[in-house]
């Protein structure tokens, strides 16, 4: 049905089938699609994450917010190999 990826340790296939099982997700054939609770669901979670962006940037600008990204991925790569983008790359793409 969905490749098998593992991407942040769990397999790509097994998170699509929770969502399936959970009533979120519909697949047909190759196509995966939201169903109505996924898309509240969705919602519900992006109206999370915009709170806590917005109370995690309060008092901080963008350029704070890009200066500190920019050290903590130069931290990153200091300790990792090829650094967390390209990991995070690779994980997404199945590479």
């Amino acid at each position: 049905m969905v490749p098998s990826c593992s991407v942040f340790a769990r397999p790509l296939d097994e998170v699509a089938d929770a969502l399936i099982a959970g009533g979120r997700l519909t697949a047909d054939g190759d196509t995966l699609a939201l169903t109505e609770a996924g898309r509240r669901t969705h919602a519900e979670v992006a109206s999370l994450v915009e709170a806590a962006r917005a109370r995690l940037m309060r008092g901080l600008t963008d350029d704070d917010y890009l200066r500190t990204v920019t050290v903590l991925d130069r931290m990153t790569a200091n300790l990792t190999p090829g650094g967390l983008r390209s990991q995070l790359t690779q994980a997404l793409t199945c590479g």
